[in-house]
């Protein structure tokens, strides 16, 4: 797809406008949808990188509609980034203060390490993650902070709540005033990854003159790669990330196979590295793409990545897909990029496991709790049949 493709080198371009700047010529001599464009832009999001590397480029043969589209949405995101980093140093700044340890996954300090630049990566929200005995800490922070809990405002028993907790690894919070969102992390996610964030040497990011806490350089890396595969790679930019974390990062990767085998997420670490190879051609060492190559599921997971970011879905064709198809493609994915007997039950496990709805709409005492294996059925029949109507 050579709307892809124009994406990506563009993407690619910061930082190496004039390799990027041929390849993009040579794109561009063949014809270009252009709202496809745009389209798969936003969706990838990507806009800064693709906007700086076209406007540096000075290209004359781009329609003046997509370069004022750009440049509109980049300035929006540069300054939704500002408000996102300014009310992330808040928060730091007072959960210091009430002596809440706290991290941040994404967002600012990412954008800063890999670009020096907030603005350069889009962010839709500030993820945080605290240990889980700072959980209640920090959501008291949170709601004094002008910010409330997106929940359905139906009130948990505590054999729910601890249900709830099991199952997801954050909480969504909004603050209506200044549209921002924080999800508030007690676990990084939902597979295991085998290390305590809290109990390894952190280090600190400058940001804006603000010191951010994050993870050390591998476990960082690391964590963005499971991020990224867990949702099958769907929007460029998570790959464009670890890409860009390789290239200003000198990496132990025998740290990171270390931290693969003890969670048991090799398959999904091989799967990056070559789907990472194919694209972008990273300065890998021999042993580690020779190590992934040998992982046949990996590279046929790779390929099934690749296809579907390269080919044209539903998002950007306005294509309805069948509940269904949505349904296996995505469980699917996720249920073979685990590895070993008790990770594949735990995920089919958590697919049947009561979520608040269940609650919500059939309230028991937590004596009955076992019935909302049974109810669930129920419940999720109910929403098929109201959302096809």
């Amino acid at each position: 797809m050579r709307e892809l493709l124009l994406i990506l080198e563009s993407a690619r371009g910061v930082g190496d406008l004039k390799q990027s700047g041929e390849r993009i010529g040579v794109i561009l001599s063949q014809p270009i949808q252009w709202d496809l464009f745009l389209s798969l832009v936003l969706k990838h999001r990507v806009i800064p990188l693709v906007y700086k590397t076209l406007h540096d480029l000075k290209i004359q043969s781009i329609p003046p509609y997509v370069m004022n589209f750009l440049k509109q949405e980049y300035e929006k995101n540069a300054l939704k980034s500002l408000v996102l980093t300014g009310e992330m140093t808040k928060l730091i700044r007072l959960f210091r203060d009430r002596g809440v340890s706290s991290l941040v996954l994404k967002g600012a300090p990412l954008a800063e390490k890999i670009y020096q630049d907030v603005t350069f990566r889009m962010s839709k929200d500030i993820d945080l993650l605290v240990p889980w005995e700072d959980l209640s800490g920090a959501e008291k922070i949170l709601l004094a902070a002008g910010y409330e809990k997106k929940t359905t405002g139906f009130a948990l028993t505590p054999r729910q709540s601890r249900a709830c907790l099991n199952k997801y690894h954050h909480h969504v919070y909004l603050n209506r005033d200044l549209k921002t969102c924080v999800e508030l992390h007690w676990k990084m996610h939902q597979i295991d990854l085998k290390f305590s964030p809290f109990l390894i040497n952190r280090r600190c990011i400058e940001v804006s003159g603000f010191s951010v806490p994050v993870l050390p350089d591998d476990e960082w890396v690391f964590f963005l790669m499971i991020h990224g595969s867990s949702h099958k790679w769907m929007r460029l930019h998570w790959l464009i990330d670890v890409e860009r974390f390789f290239k200003c990062t000198k990496i132990d990767w025998d740290k990171i196979m270390e931290l693969a085998e003890h969670s048991q997420t090799n398959l999904i670490i091989h799967q990056t590295i070559l789907i990472l190879d194919e694209i972008f051609q990273p300065d890998f060492p021999d042993w580690l793409i020779k190590v992934a190559l040998r992982d046949k599921k990996a590279g046929r997971l790779a390929g099934e990545v690749i296809k579907h970011l390269f080919s044209p879905d539903e998002e950007s064709t306005g294509i309805s897909v069948s509940y269904w198809k949505k349904f296996f493609t995505v469980h699917g994915y996720r249920y073979r990029i685990r590895t070993g007997w008790k990770n594949k039950l735990a995920y089919l496990h958590s697919l049947i496991q009561p979520i608040e709805r269940d609650f919500q709409f059939y309230p028991l005492p937590d004596s009955l709790y076992p019935l909302y294996y049974l109810i669930r059925p129920v419940t999720w029949l109910q929403r098929r049949i109201a959302g096809s109507r």
